[in-house]
Parts: C-alpha cells; structure tokens; sequence
C-alpha cells in the first residue's frame, strides 16, 4: 500500500492517470512502513557479593582472603586465598595493597575495590552480643603428693557414698562403680 504511494500512476502511453489525483490526496493517510529495530534486552545480573575476610604478606607473597556469597539460595558461601594474578570462581585479584586494605578485584568481569570498612567480615558489636553464662572458677588442683594415702576402708566408704549419690540423682553410673564388700547386692545378711 504505502509502495503504490510513493509510486505514480503513469498509463502505458505515458501519460498521467486520471486516478492520480486520489492517490496524491491521501485520504486514508497512507504513509511508507517504519521499520525500528529493537535490541532483545539485556539481562544483567548483579556478580555476587565478596566480602574481604583479610590480607596477608606471609613468606613476602600478598594474599587476600576472599568469601563469595551462595549464587544459590541453600548453597554455600565458598571462601578463596588468591594471590595478585591468582583467578578462582571468575574472581581474579588484580592488586593488594595491605597497608590501606585495599584489594582491587574483577568480579565476573566487573571491576570492584573492596576494603573492610564497605567490603570486610562484620564482627558482632559488643554490646548487642548476649553475654556469655558465668561459669565458676575451678578449684586449684590438689597436691595429691602431701596427703595420706586413704585406707581401704575409706576407699570402700568413698565408692558406697558416690553410689548412693548416684543413685538418688537417677544417673546410671551408679552401675558402673565397682562392687565393695559394702554393696548391698554382695552382702550377706
């Protein structure tokens, strides 16, 4: 349609057509097909988040501390030490510079620096932490050297009273203390 616009009618003799006229008048406002090409969209998806666990200078070589986020949800998070030059996961360390804390990073092919004030592990603030039960000190050792050594009597006695202990706790040692001629079980009436 929009080609028999553009296009004038002409008979075989050459001469004009007498039906030109409605073409030039455009009454049903014909116009040449636009054509607009659209780019498929593109999907990006953020690289996964890395948090900066350390640097270190160990034998001279700088090494940084690497975890990844899961890409998943209920994977794990993968944790990596690479060198400068070192790759692992489409992550490649570029640079450390230790003394700022800096590392400089292609994250799936997106350049990142990463420090530990934006980028580092958070430790858990003092004061919002539960505080950790109060156990009692134990007692100092005792110098088993200057004793006496107990009688077999008294050893027999100390076995029959952390019997009976037990066995008005409801714990089942009580079974495993070895038997004395105080046991009730070994006595003759």
């Amino acid at each position: 349609m929009g080609l028999a616009m553009a296009a004038e009618a002409v008979t075989p003799d050459g001469q004009r057509s007498p039906y030109q006229t409605i073409a030039d008048r455009n009454v049903f406002r014909l116009s040449a097909p636009v054509t607009t090409v659209v780019a498929p969209p593109v999907k990006t998806i953020a690289p996964p988040k890395i948090t900066l666990t350390g640097i270190t200078t160990i034998l001279g070589r700088r090494m940084a501390f690497l975890t990844m986020a899961a890409v998943k949800p209920g994977e794990a998070a993968e944790s990596f030490m690479l060198a400068e030059g070192q790759a692992a996961n489409d992550i490649e360390v570029r640079n450390i510079d230790e003394k700022a804390g800096i590392v400089s990073v292609i994250n799936h092919g997106e350049s990142q620096l990463l420090d530990f004030d934006h980028n580092g592990a958070k430790t858990p603030d003092p004061q919002n932490a539960p505080s950790a039960p109060v156990l009692p000190r134990p007692a100092p050792p005792v110098n088993v050297q200057n004793e006496t050594p107990l009688t077999p009597e008294e050893r027999v006695a100390l076995i029959e009273i952390q019997r009976v202990k037990y066995q008005q706790e409801n714990n089942p040692l009580h079974n495993i203390l070895p038997r004395t001629e105080m046991t009730p079980e070994t006595r003759q009436n």
